[in-house]
């Protein structure tokens, strides 16, 4: 089985909606486009200068999964020095373990250094939902960035109350 990235463009986004569709991701109705005009490049046509990128993972020719790779991140400790973020890392249940997720990091990871990038970062959620996904970041060799937890890309202040929702996050980073 071969895995194959992709990016997002006007001419595949309906791909893509079917796929968050069929995973049920609940994304409203204007994130793929959101995702498309983001990832539009305006100098050459090729993602060179874009926002973001949205990569699209395919498993022998079927797209099982997807994320974005974000040059201009909210998190203030990685926009401050130029980390860009990889975010919304999904794949589709029936292909997961098969090493979809993987491929699109290092994707992400060979996209940030072409760009003059030496270090990636990621959010991850806390709870248990996000167990694989944390087990893969660390075998990927990313560490916490030693500034805590966020909330919504917020420092979470000692004593702070917040709820373990999908915003609660442990912010990691990657030389690469």
């Amino acid at each position: 089985m071969a895995i194959s990235i992709e990016f997002l463009t006007a001419e595949n986004a309906n791909s893509l909606q079917r796929l968050i569709d069929d995973m049920g991701l609940g994304k409203d109705s204007g994130y793929v486009q959101r995702c498309v005009d983001k990832s539009e490049d305006k100098s050459e046509g090729k993602n060179g200068d874009c926002e973001r990128i949205t990569l699209l993972a395919h498993w022998d020719g079927e797209l099982v999964g997807f994320c974005i790779l974000n040059f201009r991140p909210a998190y203030a400790p990685f926009y401050r020095f130029s980390i860009p973020e990889f975010q919304d890392l999904n794949t589709h249940p029936d292909h997961r373990r098969k090493g979809v997720a993987a491929a699109l990091i290092d994707e992400c990871e060979r996209l940030a250094r072409e760009r003059g990038a030496n270090a990636l970062g990621l959010g991850v959620g806390l709870h248990a939902g996000y167990g694989n996904a944390q087990r893969l970041y660390v075998k990927k060799g990313y560490v916490p960035d030693g500034q805590g937890v966020v909330y919504d890309a917020q420092g979470v202040k000692p004593y702070d109350i917040r709820p373990v929702d999908d915003e609660l996050c442990l912010m990691m980073v990657k030389s690469i």
